[in-house]
C-alpha cells in the first residue's frame, strides 16, 4: 500500500526515488573531489626500519613496467633516502608503482599499489609485519 507523505505531497515511492537521485548526485560530487590534484612531483621518503641493510630499492611503473628508480647502493639500517619522480604527460591519478626492496639477508618485499604522491614510508622487516604489507605509511 502506498502511504502518502503529507509533508511533501509525494508517495513513499516518489520520495525514495528523489532520495536515491540525491544520493547519486552526492556520490558523483564526492568522486570528483576524490580525484585529487596530483603533485608536480612524487616524493617518497624511505626509512629503513628492517634491522639490517637494504641492498636495493626499486620502483616500477605498473602500466609501462618501466623501472623508474633503482637504488642499487641500498640503504643502511636506520637511514633515510628520498626519491623524486617528476610528473609528465603519462602520469594520471591512476598511475601506480610497485615498490620492491631486498635486505642483506635476502628478504625480498613488494608493495604493488604505491600512487603518484608525496609519502614517508617505513620499510619494515618480515618479523615486524602485522599483515602482508612490508611497509608502513608515516605521517
Amino acid at each position: 500500500p502506498l502511504v502518502h507523505d503529507t509533508t511533501r505531497g509525494r508517495t513513499e515511492k516518489e520520495t525514495e526515488a528523489k532520495t536515491n537521485k540525491e544520493a547519486e548526485t552526492e556520490a558523483a560530487t564526492e568522486a570528483e573531489e576524490e580525484k585529487k590534484e596530483l603533485p608536480d612531483k612524487a616524493e617518497y621518503t624511505f626509512n629503513n626500519a628492517t634491522g639490517e641493510k637494504v641492498t636495493e630499492i626499486k620502483l616500477v611503473d605498473n602500466t609501462s613496467k618501466k623501472v623508474v628508480e633503482d637504488l642499487k647502493d641500498g640503504l643502511e639500517d636506520g637511514k633515510t633516502v628520498k626519491v623524486s619522480i617528476d610528473k609528465d604527460s603519462s602520469i594520471t591519478d591512476k598511475t601506480s608503482y610497485t615498490l620492491t626492496f631486498t635486505t642483506k639477508s635476502g628478504y625480498k618485499a613488494e608493495y604493488k599499489t604505491l600512487g603518484f604522491e608525496v609519502a614517508t614510508i617505513k620499510l619494515i622487516s618480515e618479523d615486524a609485519k602485522s599483515g602482508a604489507t612490508p611497509i608502513e605509511f608515516e605521517k
